[in-house]
């Protein structure tokens, strides 16, 4: 009986709990009131090109991505260390040949189709493949890092195995690549060529709309498989101004932006509504001289470019100790970075020599193609431009200036189009071998699709970067690695101008941000509250 009673009382306050929680709810309804949703606007300073993960190389394609997307490992949130996500564990074969990855259970597509090894296997034979119907593209990063990948294949359907012509130790970094995101095979079949703007992840964020040139919006992916998204939306908005993207900071009509002018920085520290997040970046900015055009095939010219240019001038001036001064392609916070280098001192009388060494006595005329987006290494890429063409000017060589639209920009210098490109690159990986050997080895210098856009061929290069990857005492990694920025720095492909420093800047009431010194972040942990918009 007591026991009864007991039941019987449970029975009453559930049925209490339910006619509350429905009355609650039918006011609701009938008020109009719902809950209030949660909105990330992020304002930034160029649209995406490209949602399709190997398909892209720029920066706000990245930040979609890996919102939307998901890799077999992935960098743990700010910071260079890995952590499983996709794949659950993995083993490493004692030859280090070969890579099992243990596939996660019960994960699934925004599409609603299942996450498993034959989703692997496609994502990385349409890039391999050159004839595959669904590569959709270049595949750019998987042709510049993955040669040594001999095969992948299923050995059941939740266990893969990738297969390397060589030990390479930094392979699960590679992975971990924006480009190596896993897509459903289901939507990229479905929409094919349109696949770009209409991708289709197992991330936390799940695409909604994209008005070309205006906003990109995400919606939280309610069935996602692990902790869910704390805001419910994110609108990346394109702002190309910098200083109208601050307004709209201030304004409250964003709540997050990047792309911030120097001389903007104590302004923003000095007001309590907005906070600036900095951290040290792993990225170059560069000057590439292309090695196939004259003038530039001569390394005298390259060099009185370099002595030409007063650098430290430069960023003292234009970039309020927001990037210091490059003088490797390498950054200094990367093994193997080789500081017994000395910059190229500027001097005008030595570029002269030069030049007159080349055959060049009275100067020559080229074109600088000024990169048209504001980017941590250039956030003002025009005024850069212009103090370069003056020292340029001092020793003879006239510049004519020339841009467009940042997607010709990229395909015009990826295809050797340029005398003289101003170009950035941030790390993939916290690698040497994803700059000196991604930017500069012979190996990436297919027009079209070259990520070395100096066209830049040194074969005694070529064989230390070969030696390098499959060096697994890191001592002897460091050495060649160190040989290969001698040998760059004496041939002077570049000019290496600026490591730039990150920066965000946020609302207050904006929390949970963190900076990734190598990809673009996930925003799954970052909350709104309702104070300070």
């Amino acid at each position: 009986m007591k026991k009864f009673k007991n039941f019987l009382g449970v029975c009453v306050f559930i049925l209490l709990f339910a006619v509350t929680l429905f009355y609650d709810n039918l006011i609701d309804l009938c008020s109009g009131v719902k809950p209030k949703e949660s909105t990330l606007i992020y304002g930034r300073a160029y649209d995406a090109i490209s949602l399709d993960p190997p398909n892209q190389w720029d920066g706000s394609s990245s930040g979609i991505i890996n919102n939307v997307y998901e890799n077999l490992v992935q960098f743990i949130e700010g910071s260079a260390k890995l952590e499983p996500v996709l794949a659950e564990s993995w083993k490493i074969s004692d030859n280090l040949l070969e890579y099992t990855f243990n596939l996660r259970k019960n994960v699934f597509f925004h599409d609603s189709s299942r996450f498993d090894a034959d989703c692997v296997v496609f994502n990385i034979e349409r890039q391999m493949q050159k004839n595959h119907p669904y590569r959709l593209g270049n595949c750019e990063c998987f042709e510049s890092n993955f040669g040594l990948l001999e095969s992948v294949k299923k050995i059941d359907e939740h266990t893969v195995v990738f297969k390397l012509k060589k030990p390479f130790t930094p392979f699960l970094e590679l992975l971990a690549m924006t480009p190596m995101a896993i897509a459903s095979p289901a939507a990229v079949k479905k929409h094919g060529a349109e696949f770009y703007k209409n991708p289709c992840g197992t991330g936390p964020f799940i695409f909604k709309k994209w008005i070309r040139d205006d906003s990109i919006v995400l919606e939280k992916n309610k069935a996602y498989w692990r902790e869910k998204a704390r805001v419910d939306k994110i609108i990346f908005k394109t702002i190309p101004d910098n200083r109208l993207r601050l307004m709209q900071l201030y304004s409250g009509l964003i709540n997050i932006m990047d792309g911030i002018n120097p001389d903007d920085i104590e302004t923003i520290k000095r007001n309590p509504e907005i906070t600036l997040l900095t951290e040290t970046g792993m990225n170059v900015g560069y000057i590439a001289m292309n090695t196939l055009k004259p003038p530039f095939d001569k390394k005298e010219v390259r060099l009185a470019v370099n002595h030409a240019v007063n650098k430290k001038a430069i960023i003292n001036f234009l970039y309020q100790q927001t990037a210091t001064l490059a003088k490797n392609p390498l950054p200094p916070n990367i093994f193997g970075y080789n500081n017994e280098i000395s910059g190229y001192p500027y001097d005008i009388a030595e570029a002269r020599r030069l030049l007159k060494l080349a055959g060049l006595e009275n100067g020559f005329k080229t074109k600088l193609f000024v990169i048209p987006i504001t980017t941590m290494s250039f956030p003002e890429p025009d005024k850069v431009a212009d103090a370069i063409a003056a020292n340029l000017k001092d020793a003879g060589i006239t510049v004519e200036k020339y841009s467009c639209e940042w997607s010709e920009y990229q395909s015009k210098v990826m295809n050797g189009e340029h005398e003289m490109a101003m170009f950035v690159w941030s790390a993939d990986i916290p690698d040497p071998d994803n700059f000196l050997y991604v930017l500069l080895d012979s190996d990436n210098t297919i027009k079209g699709q070259a990520q070395n856009v100096s066209f830049y061929v040194n074969d005694v290069l070529h064989y230390t970067l070969m030696k390098a990857q499959s060096a697994l005492d890191p001592a002897e990694r460091t050495a060649l690695y160190k040989k290969a920025q001698e040998i760059i720095h004496e041939d002077a492909p570049w000019v290496p101008f600026t490591h730039a420093n990150q920066m965000i800047a946020f609302r207050k009431n904006v929390k949970n941000i963190k900076l990734s010194p190598v990809t673009f972040e996930c925003y799954r942990n970052i909350e709104i509250s309702e104070s300070g918009n």
